[in-house]
């Protein structure tokens, strides 16, 4: 059976949309600088500056200990 070439990044991504309740847009305008510090740990909150949201309002998502696997 053939791996997804990209199967780690859309687990990844479920995991944001259901676990975090992040939007398409909000997932799609996050860089990897986003979501991990210097060493390649995960950040434990991840922030959604105006121009990544609805609505143009600032907000956090805290990464639980399930998307921190």
């Amino acid at each position: 059976m053939k791996k997804e070439v990209h199967a780690q990044r859309n687990i990844a991504l479920l995991y944001c949309s259901f676990g975090l309740g992040l939007r398409a847009k909000e997932m799609a305008s996050h860089r990897i600088r986003h979501v991990l510090n210097v060493d390649g740990e995960l950040l434990d909150e991840i922030n959604l500056d105006g121009s990544m949201t609805k609505g143009s309002k600032q907000r956090h998502a805290y990464l639980s200990n399930e998307l921190n696997r």
